[in-house]
């Protein structure tokens, strides 16, 4: 502070002492704006009536701030590896020029845990107090309050514990010490319902669930809740386990049947040993047939139509039920049984099933049926813009009416309206032009410069500029949690202009607004991508849609399978097309390189675009779910699809909404790039699949 204060009086002495402190605050203003980024910049906007003077002065002061920032960074980084290592004195030693850091808490925090000790509490209680919002305040919480257990401070522990962060762990150390503090019998009633649970609990409730059992609060009635729960989610080791409890004839044998159901669960067929109409016996009889009908649904339906008019199952129960009925039936190859026995319960079928059967009558062209089911749909459903699209569909298939195929195209020229796969598709059913429907955001700037300003942004946007974009995501996601819509319309907006694609994505997202295409379809890394394009003949367009729907242009992201980087790229597939056509790739580590990624990445997907002749319905699907899944689906169809019902009816529900926004994604990056292309070419409409 006394530094830029005393530049401000260099350059401006005849300024009146408060004019100066509101020049520096105002530079502190346009210097955080401006160090938002990782990159040092010193241009500052100031009104005309500044004299050159004034302005060199401000200039000059944010590149001091500039430089002050990156010397903070260099030392953040230093006295962080050392604390890495062990050592503290570097942390002694800068802290007091490190407090002003947006990051400084994480030092704090590394120091402190090195010493989780009740004699270091005053230190742990003022972390906790002063940073409860970062996320690594809940992982010292937690080893907090596992030391405290440790030493039997129960007293402690219940005043630390906090509810909305823990594990199960936690809960029962905090009942235990609950009971211990006194409170004995709310402490068990809690301990109940921790024990109560279908799944084994950790070991640190096993002295909680001690006192349980010997204080006889696990009676027969409360182990067969467990029981059966631990059944009906296979968790055959605890049942056994929980069958210790049972000390009368009735609950034995009980125990049995279900054991007996659940793994034959033909023996649902001896309708006498479940006759009693408990709750718990519709669980098991629900649960069996569903079994059962994996493996004979025909079987399956006689033993339900007994158990439906002997039991009250209500329609949720009757629901799922018929799910699994209708999945076995065609796993079994009774295609026509399944449709007609949904067709004789289709008032107990819901949205996702019917659905999935739509998709089957697709497939075999059964367009009358189709229109039918589709008004079978609830409402919801029924407006969406897919099923409109089918309806339609299906009545220019099913009449020759003038006046039905009028109605159908009128909904094709209401649905052209959307930028969405189905508004593509009935624009191009009609002729008319590809609506973009681009409502920019109204930017708040100072709002947006607010927002920037938090403690929690200011420490992601450090944590991106030195590259730790995993603590950058986190504090993100702490930071974001519990925003409204507006504010995650103004972190879009900061995010964007930070060039934190992902993230303005996801919060534009959140925030339901679909319509400011700039900020939803962000034109990442454009130089990289111009190049793969050029090289591989590739749509720019395509290449920019396929890494929007791959990672939301995060190059550093792996998916839990395994893909990583801007086109999601598997270890494996990169080490294949890198060995066959001689490009330099050494590590996995390489595909968080964009330029590495994109060049693999393309040269992938044009491979596929080789193998199935141009046909970008085809390469897309390939790049999703594998080429000799995409080659199975194509015999199965026996090339007797249309474009449209070929992408409807693809198995994998991922890959099915991955082509389908492939293709809508490429129009809208191709309208960024002043580019008039199609959804689809001629000779993709009309090759059948």
């Amino acid at each position: 502070m006394t530094l830029f204060f005393t530049i401000l009086e260099y350059f401006l002495p005849t300024f009146a002492l408060h004019e100066r402190r509101r020049c520096l605050a105002l530079l502190f203003i346009l210097a955080n704006s401006l160090l938002a980024s990782a990159m040092v910049r010193a241009e500052l906007t100031v009104t005309s009536t500044l004299s050159s003077g004034e302005k060199n002065a401000l200039s000059t002061a944010a590149v001091v701030a500039n430089n002050a920032l990156t010397r903070q960074r260099q030392l953040y980084k230093k006295v962080d590896n050392d604390l890495r290592r062990g050592a503290t004195a570097s942390f002694k030693a800068h802290s007091a020029s490190l407090k002003s850091y947006p990051l400084y808490p994480y030092l704090l925090y590394s120091h402190i845990s090195r010493n989780i000790g009740v004699s270091n509490e005053p230190a742990i209680a003022e972390f906790l107090d002063d940073y409860a919002s970062l996320p690594v305040a809940r992982n010292l919480r937690k080893r907090w309050l596992h030391r405290l257990y440790q030493r039997r401070q129960w007293q402690k522990l219940t005043t630390y514990y906090d509810p909305t962060t823990t594990s199960s762990a936690q809960r029962c150390e905090y009942q235990y010490a609950r009971y211990k503090s006194g409170f004995k019998k709310t402490a068990l009633s809690a301990a109940l319902s921790l024990w109560s649970v279908g799944k084994s609990q950790p070991k640190a409730c096993d002295p909680l669930f001690k006192l349980l059992i010997e204080q006889g609060h696990i009676t027969e009635v409360v182990a067969w809740q467990r029981y059966t729960r631990a059944i009906l989610q296979h968790n055959f080791q605890l049942a056994r386990y929980i069958e210790r409890f049972f000390t009368s004839a009735t609950y034995r044998d009980k125990a049995v049947l279900y054991r007996t159901v659940d793994r034959q669960p033909a023996q649902v067929g001896h309708y006498s040993r479940l006759s009693s109409d408990s709750a718990a016996n519709r669980g098991l009889i629900e649960h069996a047939i569903g079994h059962l009908a994996k493996h004979d649904a025909t079987l399956a339906i006689k033993h339900w139509g007994h158990y439906r008019q002997s039991h009250r199952f209500d329609e949720a129960s009757q629901g799922r039920v018929l799910a699994q009925l209708i999945k076995g039936l065609h796993k079994q190859d009774r295609h026509t049984a399944a449709l007609n026995y949904l067709n004789d319960n289709i008032a107990l079928a819901n949205s996702h099933l019917l659905e999935s059967q739509l998709r089957i009558l697709l497939r075999d062209n059964n367009w009358p049926v189709i229109k039918q089911w589709i008004h079978s749909l609830p409402q919801s459903t029924r407006e969406q813009q897919r099923w409109r699209y089918w309806l339609a569909r299906a009545q220019l298939m099913t009449s020759g009416d003038p006046e039905v195929i009028d109605q159908a195209k009128t909904t094709f020229r209401e649905l052209s309206r959307f930028r969405s796969f189905y508004g593509f598709l009935a624009s191009d059913r009609v002729g008319n032009p590809y609506r973009m429907a681009q409502n920019p955001l109204p930017v708040k700037k100072p709002e947006i410069d607010a927002l920037a300003k938090t403690p929690a942004l200011q420490r992601v946007r450090e944590f991106f500029a030195l590259g730790e974009n995993l603590r950058a995501r986190r504090e993100w996601y702490q930071a974001t949690k519990n925003f409204n819509t507006e504010q995650w319309l103004l972190v879009a907006q900061l995010a964007h202009r930070e060039h934190w694609y992902q993230q303005a994505i996801l919060a534009m997202s959140k925030a339901r607004y679909w319509d400011d295409i700039d900020i939803r379809f962000p034109q990442a890394y454009r130089q990289e991508f111009e190049k793969q394009a050029q090289a591989m003949n590739l749509p720019l367009s395509l290449l920019f849609a396929i890494s929007r729907q791959e990672s939301a242009f995060a190059a550093d992201v792996t998916s839990p399978a395994g893909a990583k980087g801007l086109m999601q790229l598997m270890p494996a597939t990169a080490k294949q097309v890198a060995r066959q056509h001689n490009i330099r790739y050494k590590s996995s580590q390489q595909l968080f390189q964009p330029s590495k990624n994109l060049s693999l990445g393309s040269r992938y997907y044009k491979d596929m675009m080789l193998r199935f002749a141009d046909n970008r319905i085809l390469a897309t699907a390939s790049y999703n779910a594998g080429p000799h899944r995409v080659a199975r689906w194509r015999r199965d169809t026996g090339g007797k699809l249309t474009y449209d019902v070929w992408i409807e009816t693809i198995p994998y529900s991922e890959t099915r909404q991955y082509v389908q926004n492939v293709l809508a994604y490429s129009l809208i990056f191709a309208h960024h790039l002043e580019q008039t292309l199609p959804l689809l070419s001629s000779a993709e409409k009309q090759q059948l699949l």
